[in-house]
C-alpha cells in the first residue's frame, strides 16, 4: 500500500483533459490519478483567452487555485515580439520561462504552501523551474521536464538560454522526472549530478477506434498546436513533401490540424490543402484521415498527437524523434520516414493500400492498449515521492 502524501503540482497552464496541447492533457491525466489515492493542491497559470482547470481536474483536487498569465502564443510573432525574444535571450532568458515569472504566482505559492503544508511540491514542465528556489529547505521538490528546451532550441542563444536554465532548475529539484531516456540525456548533459528519473507519460486509452483506411479524399492529417515550434518545422515539411506525393497520388488532401497557424500556412492553403487552426474535437479528423502523419526532426518528449493517433488506430508516418519513448516496431506498428525522401515513399505507399494502412492501424492500436496507465504512472511518482522522504 501507498503512502498518502499531499502533493503540490504547479503547472504553467490550467490542466485539462481536452487541452489542445499535449502537456495540458498529460498534466490533467496525472493530477487526477495522483488524487485517487493523494490529496492534491493545484496551482496553474492562466493565459488569456485559456480555459479554466478541467472540472474533473478540480473534482479530484482539495484546493485549485489559478493565477494570471501574459500572452503567449501567436502575439510572440509580431516584431516587437521578436525584438523582445531576442533582448530576452540575451539576458540568458528563454521567452517562455520569462512570460510564465509573476510575483503573483510567487505569493500565492508562498500562501499555499505556508497554509496547506504539502508534503511534495511538484513542478510540471521545465519552464517552471524558476519557482523551486521559493520551495522551502526541507520540502521535497520534483521537477518534471515535459521536453528538454536545450533538444528544440533553434539557435545558440536559445540553447545557451535553455542550459543555463535547465541547470538552474535542476539544482534545486531534489529529483528531476524525465519522459524519454534521451531525455534524461540531454537533461544529464547539462546537469550530470542531477537525480534523473525516467517515467513515461501517463496514458488513456480511448474507448473506440477510429476508421483504419479514412474516407475520400485521401487525407494526409498532421495535429499539434503550431504554438510549439517544431510543430511548424513539420508542416512546413509536409507542405514540401506535397507535390511530390501528389505526382502519383494527385487527389491526395493534407490538412493541419492545431492552434495559431503562421502565416505561411494560411497562405498556403488552398483546395488540397485544410488549416482550420484549432478544433474543439480531434476525432472527425482522425475518422477521415487516410494516414497521420508525425515528420517531427527536433524537440524531444513523448508525444501525446502521435500515441492517440496511434490509439485510434490509424497508420502513422512519423520520424524516430516523433516515435520517442513509444515502444514501436518499425514496419509492424508504424512506418518510420526521417527525411523528406522517405517520407514521400511512406505516403505513397499508404496512401496506395488501404489494406496495409488496416495492418498498421490495428497493430498500432494494440500497442497502445498495453502502454502503461495513469494509475501504473501515478504509482511510479509515488515510489519516487517515497524514495525522497527516506532520505
Amino acid at each position: 500500500m501507498s503512502t498518502a502524501r499531499r502533493v503540490l503540482v504547479l503547472a504553467p497552464f490550467p490542466p485539462r483533459l481536452d487541452a489542445p496541447h499535449g502537456g495540458g492533457q498529460a498534466v490533467a491525466r496525472l493530477v487526477s490519478a495522483l488524487a485517487t489515492r493523494n490529496t492534491i493542491a493545484l496551482l496553474a497559470l492562466r493565459g488569456p483567452g485559456e480555459e479554466p482547470v478541467d472540472a474533473t481536474v478540480s473534482a479530484a483536487c482539495d484546493l485549485v487555485r489559478e493565477v494570471e498569465r501574459r500572452p503567449i502564443g501567436a502575439s510572440l510573432r509580431t516584431a516587437w515580439a521578436e525584438r523582445r525574444r531576442l533582448q530576452t535571450l540575451l539576458r540568458g532568458r528563454p521567452l517562455w520561462v520569462a512570460s510564465t515569472e509573476t510575483r503573483e504566482f510567487r505569493r500565492r505559492l508562498g500562501e499555499v504552501i505556508a497554509d496547506w503544508r504539502p508534503d511534495v511540491v511538484q513542478v510540471e514542465i521545465g519552464v517552471m523551474g524558476n519557482y523551486l528556489g521559493a520551495v522551502p529547505p526541507g520540502l521535497a521538490s520534483v521537477l518534471v521536464v515535459h521536453e528538454p528546451g536545450v533538444r528544440h532550441a533553434r539557435n545558440r542563444a536559445a540553447r545557451a538560454a535553455w542550459r543555463r536554465h535547465l541547470a538552474a532548475s535542476t539544482s534545486r529539484a531534489d529529483a528531476v522526472v524525465a519522459f524519454t531516456e534521451q531525455d534524461a540525456r540531454a537533461i544529464r548533459t547539462v546537469a550530470p549530478d542531477a537525480d534523473v528519473a525516467v517515467i513515461p507519460l501517463p496514458w488513456q486509452m480511448p474507448p473506440s477506434a477510429s476508421s483504419p483506411v479514412g474516407t475520400p479524399p485521401p487525407t494526409v492529417l498532421f495535429l499539434g498546436s503550431f504554438d510549439h515550434g517544431p510543430n511548424r518545422a513539420a508542416a512546413r515539411a509536409l507542405l514540401r513533401a506535397l507535390p511530390d506525393v501528389r505526382r502519383t497520388r494527385p487527389d491526395t488532401v493534407l490538412a493541419l490540424v492545431g492552434g495559431s497557424p503562421p502565416r505561411d500556412l494560411l497562405r498556403a492553403a488552398g483546395e488540397t490543402t485544410l488549416v482550420p487552426g484549432r478544433v474543439d474535437d480531434v476525432r472527425p479528423w482522425l475518422d477521415a484521415a487516410a494516414v497521420v502523419a508525425a515528420p517531427l526532426d527536433e524537440g524531444g518528449g513523448m508525444r501525446v498527437k502521435v500515441l492517440e493517433a496511434l490509439a485510434a488506430g490509424k497508420a502513422v508516418v512519423a520520424s524516430r524523434l516523433a516515435l520517442e519513448g513509444i515502444p514501436v516496431t518499425p514496419g509492424v506498428d508504424v512506418l518510420v520516414a526521417n527525411d523528406s525522401r522517405e517520407l514521400v515513399a511512406a505516403l505513397d505507399a499508404l496512401l496506395g493500400d488501404p489494406a496495409l494502412r488496416r495492418r498498421l492501424g490495428e497493430a498500432a492500436r494494440a500497442l497502445t492498449g498495453r502502454l502503461p496507465g495513469p494509475d501504473e504512472i501515478a504509482a511510479r511518482y509515488e515510489e519516487l515521492y517515497a524514495r525522497l522522504g527516506s532520505r
